[in-house]
């Protein structure tokens, strides 16, 4: 990215503040401003503030990875430890996250099935899809497509596929020829996942749950994801996913705070992961300036741009760039 377009991007968001507030008309934001938890965005300031903490212990767990590989372990040690680095990378810095997994792909050990091989190329395609660097990933992914896979693979196969196609539809956001075609390649990618997946795994839980709210059964939706909320880990994937989705879920039922509440929530687990292509900040951010807070809208889309920009994540700089036009 160019330090034009950096640099450009938080002025971008100045100049959409000042022309916006222009023609809001008198006390709209003022009355939604009270509806804002500020307890909650204090604990998220919180959490931004120690972000540098939660960095530097995920870059130590990482060094002491890349320390097993100068140890050299055997081969099948050495290609576990490099999708593991790459995996690791992959929401943080998703350039460092494409070398690691495609230099899996030459440490393979004795591979008589190909399953490892497979492994290795579908996390190629996600540090590829996280990057924004998508016909190579396309490519890759319709050559696996292909193959015969055994009923894991096939899980696997299916779930890079839906984050795949999940970061091109936030990419090419509502133009409606393409969104129509990924969003099609998307819910293939879910109702595959709730064929082959078993009830009771918390990845099914929350697929089943966002196909409720895309069908408007709103509370049912609502309970399902309050069910992941409590039994998954605050620093997990699922949870912030699901805190993300309840979010939209209570802005349907009527409850603006909630909204605000879940949306800091998925946030504060994406910052504590070191997720720097994580779409619940800018969103939040978006929200807040419609609302009338417009220091918090500024700290938190500035914050979310210098996390993508940061870790490589041209996908999420693009799309956070869209939403401040």
């Amino acid at each position: 990215m160019s330090r034009f377009f950096k640099e450009s991007l938080p002025l971008l968001f100045i100049l959409l503040i000042v022309a916006s507030s222009c023609s809001n008309p008198s006390g709209q934001s003022s009355s939604l401003e009270a509806e804002i938890p500020y307890d909650v965005l204090r604990r998220l300031n919180a959490t931004i503030t120690k972000a540098p903490i939660y960095q530097k212990k995920k870059v130590e767990k990482i060094d002491s990875l890349k320390n097993l590989l100068k140890a050299g372990n055997q081969p099948s040690r050495q290609w576990e430890v490099l999708l593991k680095i790459a995996s690791l990378y992959r929401q943080m810095n998703a350039d460092s996250s494409i070398f690691y997994a495609q230099k899996s792909v030459y440490a393979i050990p004795a591979d008589d099935n190909g399953i490892r091989l497979i492994k290795s190329e579908l996390a190629t395609i996600m540090a590829l899809s996280t990057a924004g660097i998508f016909p190579p990933a396309i490519q890759r992914l319709d050559s696996i497509s292909k193959l015969n896979l055994p009923h894991d693979a096939r899980i696997e196969f299916w779930k890079t596929s839906r984050m795949l196609y999940s970061y091109m539809l936030a990419f090419v956001q509502d133009h409606g020829e393409y969104s129509e075609i990924f969003r099609k390649k998307y819910i293939q990618c879910d109702d595959s996942l709730l064929s082959l997946l078993p009830h009771s795994d918390p990845f099914r839980q929350f697929i089943f749950s966002e196909r409720l709210a895309s069908d408007a059964k709103w509370e049912t939706a609502r309970k399902n994801l309050e069910t992941i909320l409590r039994e998954q880990p605050k620093e997990s994937n699922i949870y912030a996913m699901a805190a993300f989705q309840l979010a939209f879920v209570n802005m349907n039922l009527g409850n603006p705070a909630k909204y605000v509440e879940y949306l800091a929530l998925s946030a504060e687990s994406d910052i504590k992961q070191s997720v720097k292509e994580g779409i619940a900040l800018p969103t939040l951010a978006y929200r807040l300036y419609e609302m009338g807070d417009i220091d918090d809208a500024f700290k938190y889309i500035n914050f979310a741009l210098e996390e993508a920009n940061s870790g490589n994540i041209r996908m999420r700089m693009v799309s956070i760039a869209h939403s401040c036009r």
